[in-house]
């Protein structure tokens, strides 16, 4: 595949993932739910591997209102040891709860690959860092690129940091 040819599939992909959050946000929400729950199941790597084109980690973090643990899965995007997350929400207008989530608990569990482990949340303010972060990002999933052009907003960016455990 040319990289003319990619791209193009990058920028229609995400466009029909922007066009399914926005549209139909009911059923991409139960598929979004789903894929957390059952994340190595033979189905959700299909679609992982085929779909995304990006790798998937399993994000858990306690609900703002609820008080229950929430999970969610997002590109797998490291910098170093930690962890980039940024609410793009497919390019949907409002902030998706799960970085809401993380506004107000300031830590959560990530897993990948069957390993888990705590991290603390960090909204990014610097404008030079939010840039950096977000070329990283785009570096591993183009789409995110198309989501910011499509939803006219400023995407936040987090930075989850791998928490010290005592022993």
């Amino acid at each position: 595949m040319s990289k003319t040819e990619k791209d193009l599939w990058v920028r229609a992909r995400a466009r029909l993932n922007h066009l399914a959050t926005t549209r139909f946000g009911g059923p991409a929400a139960v598929i979004t739910r789903w894929h957390a729950r059952h994340p190595n199941s033979l189905l959700a790597r299909a679609y992982t591997r085929v779909w995304l084109s990006a790798p998937v980690l399993t994000l858990t973090v306690r609900g703002r209102k609820s008080g229950r643990p929430r999970s969610v899965a997002l590109m797998s995007v490291f910098r170093g040891d930690d962890v980039i997350v940024i609410a793009g929400n497919a390019g949907a207008p409002g902030t998706p709860a799960w970085f809401l989530n993380l506004r107000a608990a300031g830590e959560a569990d990530v897993e990948v690959r069957g390993h888990r482990w705590p991290v603390e949340f960090r909204e990014v303010s610097d404008a030079h860092e939010a840039a950096e972060c977000k070329e990283i990002f785009a570096r591993v999933y183009p789409g995110m690129r198309v989501y910011e052009e499509q939803a006219g907003r400023s995407f936040p960016v987090g930075v989850l940091t791998r928490k010290e455990v005592a022993t």
